[in-house]
Formats: C-alpha cells, sequence, structure tokens
C-alpha cells in the first residue's frame, strides 16, 4: 500500500510500505480522511523530542472498517483513539488510562494513519453519523472535552479558555453544554493588524537540503524592529542580566542590524554595571560565532568545539514547566550528559519546572540532589576545567544535534571522557570496570608520549597502582567506585608542557 512517510526532519514522500496485519482483536480500516495537527508540523520540523524518523504521521482520522466483526460491520465509518494504555502502571489503575507510563500514540512512538490501511484495536473505534471532516475533528475536540470533564466545570463556574484553535473550541462547547458562562480569549500573532504589538508572523522555511534559509524574507517593519531594540535595552538597564538568552528568530535578515546594535550595548552595559562581560546565548546561525554562545536545545555536539557553547534542557523530558504524570532524566542520565559537554568544551543550562505554588517536585530534587553528590566528589573534574587535546575515546558515541536528550548512551567501561586544569588531566571512566582494571588508550607509550606520574581516584585512594605500557595506561582499581555513576582518575606527568 502507499503512505506518506516522514523520512527526516523536512523531508518527506509517498512510499510503498508493508500491507498492515490485523492481530486478534484489530479491525482492518481504510483511512478515508486524516487531519493534520500542530504536533505533525512540530514533527517535520524536527521539534518533536518524541519522534524518530522514518515515521508515518497521522492520528486524527476517518476510516471504514474493511474487514468487521459481529459489533461493527464492514462499512461502518468510524473516528479512532490513538492512544494505547497497558492497563498496568499507576495511571491506568486509577482510572487514567489517557496518562498511560507506556501509552504510545498513533503518528509520534508508532506508525499513524497517513497510509492506504490501518488496522487498530476494536475497543478503540468509534462509529457515528458524521461527515468524513467531522469524524476527523472528534479526536482534538475531545481533549478540550476532557480538560472541562478534568475541571468538573458546572453551571455555577466562569470559565476562560485561552486559544480557539480546535482544542479551546472543544473546551468552549463542553463548558457552555455545562451551563459555565464561558469566556474565549484568543490571539492571533498571525494577523498583520496586530504586527505592532506582537512582530510579525514567521514562517519557518526550509531549503531542499535541509538547513535553515539565511535568507527569510518575512515583511519587518522599521517601527517594530527599532521597539525590540528599545525593550531589549530596557531590560539592561533595569535588571542587570549576566546572561541574555535568545531562543531563535534573531537572526532574520532585517532585525540583523538592530540585534548587533543590542549586542554591543549590552556588553558595553554588562562591564558598567559588573565585573564580567555578559553573555548573549544564540540558536543556528543568529549570530557571527565570536559574538555569542551558541545554544543547542536539548542536544549535544559530537566533538570538541573551539570556541565555547551550551546546551539547554530540562529534567523533565516532556516539558519546561511542570505537568501531571512527567517522566524525568535520570541522575545517571545528567552526569554523563554533563561529563561529555564539558569534555567537549561546553557548559550545560539545565532547567526545573516547579508547582504552580513554587515547589519543586520530589522526583526532580532528588536527581538534582543525586548530581550535587556526585560533583561533591568529583567536580574537579569540571568546574574550570578545559577540554583535552581530544574529548574522549571509547566505542560510544552520542548523538550530535538538538532535541537528542531522551536518547540513552549506555557506555562501557571502555568509555572515557578528558577534561584538564592546571597541570591535571582528569579521565572521566562512564562506566566501572568490573575487572578492577580501567586502560586508557589515548595515554599509551608512543613517541613524544608523556611519561604519567602520578594516578589518584578522586574521592577514594591518593595513589593508585598503575603501568603505561604500548596499548594504553593501565590502571588498577580498588573493589568499590567512591561514589556512583562515572568515576575520576586524575593523572600528573612527569614534566609539565602535554
Amino acid at each position: 500500500m502507499k503512505a506518506f512517510v516522514l523520512q527526516a526532519p523536512g523531508r518527506a514522500c509517498i512510499e510503498t510500505v508493508p500491507d498492515p496485519v490485523a492481530r486478534p482483536g484489530d479491525l482492518l480500516l481504510q483511512v478515508r480522511m486524516v487531519g493534520f495537527c500542530g504536533s505533525d508540523l512540530n514533527s517535520f520540523r524536527g521539534l518533536s523530542p518524541l519522534v524518530s524518523y522514518p515515521r508515518i504521521l497521522g492520528h486524527e482520522v476517518c476510516a471504514t472498517v474493511v474487514q468487521g466483526d459481529s459489533e461493527m460491520a464492514a462499512g461502518t465509518d468510524v473516528a479512532l483513539l490513538p492512544y494505547s494504555n497497558c492497563g498496568r502502571c499507576a495511571a491506568c489503575l486509577r482510572g487514567r488510562p489517557n496518562a498511560c507510563q507506556y501509552n504510545e500514540t498513533l503518528g509520534v512512538q508508532r506508525d499513524g494513519a497517513l497510509a492506504e490501511y490501518i488496522a487498530v484495536p476494536r475497543e478503540k473505534l468509534y462509529r457515528a453519523r458524521l461527515t468524513p471532516k467531522e469524524l476527523c475533528l472528534v479526536e482534538p475536540l475531545t481533549v478540550g472535552f476532557h480538560a472541562v470533564a478534568r475541571g468538573s466545570v458546572s453551571a455555577e463556574d466562569t470559565v476562560t479558555i485561552f486559544g480557539c484553535g480546535g482544542v479551546g473550541l472543544g473546551a468552549v462547547a463542553a463548558a457552555s453544554l455545562r451551563g459555565a458562562r464561558t469566556i474565549c480569549v484568543d490571539v492571533d500573532v498571525n494577523d498583520p493588524q496586530y504586527a505592532m504589538l506582537y512582530g510579525p508572523a514567521h514562517n519557518w522555511l526550509l531549503n531542499s537540503w535541509g538547513t535553515p534559509l539565511n535568507n527569510d524574507f518575512t515583511y519587518v517593519s522599521s517601527a517594530w524592529a527599532n521597539d525590540w531594540l528599545a525593550r531589549s535595552a530596557e531590560l539592561v538597564e533595569k535588571y542587570h542580566p549576566d546572561i541574555v538568552y535568545f531562543d531563535w528568530w534573531i537572526g532574520q535578515a532585517a532585525i540583523r542590524a538592530n540585534l548587533a546594535r543590542f549586542a554591543a550595548f549590552y556588553y558595553n552595559s554588562s562591564l558598567k554595571y559588573g565585573d564580567h562581560v555578559g553573555v548573549i546565548n544564540y540558536k543556528d546561525y543568529a549570530m557571527q560565532e565570536h559574538s555569542g554562545v551558541l545554544d543547542l536545545e536539548r542536544g549535544q555536539l559530537g566533538d570538541i568545539r573551539p570556541l565555547y557553547w551550551q546546551t539547554d534542557t530540562s529534567v523533565s523530558n516532556k516539558s519546561w514547566g511542570y505537568i501531571e504524570n512527567d517522566t524525568f532524566k535520570s541522575p545517571q542520565f545528567v552526569v554523563d550528559q554533563l561529563i561529555d559537554i564539558v569534555s567537549k568544551n561546553g557548559n550545560l543550562l539545565m532547567n526545573i519546572g516547579p508547582r504552580s505554588d513554587g515547589t519543586i517536585p520530589e522526583q526532580v530534587q532528588q536527581v538534582l540532589l543525586d548530581v550535587g553528590a556526585w560533583l561533591n566528589v568529583n567536580g574537579e573534574a569540571i568546574y574550570g576545567t578545559r577540554p583535552w587535546r581530544t574529548y574522549g575515546e571509547g566505542p560510544t558515541k552520542v548523538t550530535a544535534g538538538s532535541f537528542h536528550d531522551t536518547d540513552v548512551a549506555n557506555y562501557k567501561p571502555e568509555d572515557f571522557r578528558f577534561t584538564a586544569k592546571g597541570d591535571a588531566l582528569y579521565i572521566i571512566g562512564l562506566a566501572w570496570p568490573a575487572s578492577g582494571e580501567a586502560v586508557v588508550r589515548s595515554l599509551a607509550t608512543i613517541v613524544g608520549s608523556e611519561p604519567v606520574a602520578s594516578v589518584d581516584l578522586l574521592g577514594g585512594d591518593p595513589s593508585l597502582h598503575f603501568e603505561q605500557r604500548g596499548d594504553g595506561l593501565h590502571v588498577h582499581l580498588p573493589a568499590e567506585p567512591p561514589a556512583k555513576y562515572a568515576y575520576v582518575l586524575r593523572v600528573k606527568f612527569q614534566h609539565a608542557g602535554r
């Protein structure tokens, strides 16, 4: 059958794929119409951290039963529930299968409905006498209905709904049906009449090679560009920030001149207000390399970058704020990510999302405490260090680029990362060897290599037994590591000048 396959961000085509196989309890459906959701657009743009490629999109679906059963005959038009649930996790046992820990949404974690046929469990299908377009709208509208039900809205309530897209209109309809006084607030940042307030609408464009276009011809009035400059300068004058973090679009052609003016103003002002030059973070190609610090959202680099750079990410895997039933990075993941970033001349900006009352979720607190405990022992190998001549060695590589912060690297005892400070080289082992011996190939005795004078284990033995051989530096380790997660060897050489 034919399917619309998203091969990579910004690149999709119609391909021939295998026909779906209906498992016991499934019904075979012929797809008639599919709605294109905002989440599908984010997947196309490469902005969804939950999507892997290649992927068939589509979860707002109208379909017709091809092979029916006694309860739902062939020829029946249906909408479908695109989510899965295990029936065993805490959310499912509390009667909230929509929040299942192991949910896989059509078109996100598993292939969706932009194909000729699809097989779906019988209990996920809903028939109704609606047109194909109306059946496609069932899924997004029910999201709004679910929100109103979760809020226990009644006729005694006044409800304000921000945003009147598909989900918002579902909430409007649901609240109104319950008799509530309903107030709708919608902001159209794409409406030209509001451009002076919100700025011009921006269309993210991709060229045929998948890289951002340098020439974005979206109209930006000089009045708005000057107002942006004035507002940004006002923030600097009032609050004297150490860091100014720009997300994206500041590299748009019509803004570049005022961006340069702002950068000059900010850097000069930071010296006037403090004893150090401030930092501007930018993404992609928005600024010249030496005029700011490159930032990668939820991602890393594959090698050492001579200029400083930064990863910004969140302890949460799904959000920058607080949401229910969230999942979080483990302390092991955060420590490993921090080590890899620092070894490549970067730093890690870690976000946490507090609840509405300002408290930090307990799971997030524990992650921070565990990472802090590791730094108490091994922070010497992180703070104030610089890259060595190579970032590391070993078989395990991270996936370079943005939005890979849920890709878990299964490090092995052969994986090391290197940092340096003063006359010390820090060898960070990412997995403790069961053999009791660490072998660092980068310090083999070859022509021009430097003799090792001493090896210390941070938080452990001050002087370890070692041999520097032709195949590497062999270090004999104690039976147990001094701390959880990675361990650090501090190496001193017999003479300076590495």
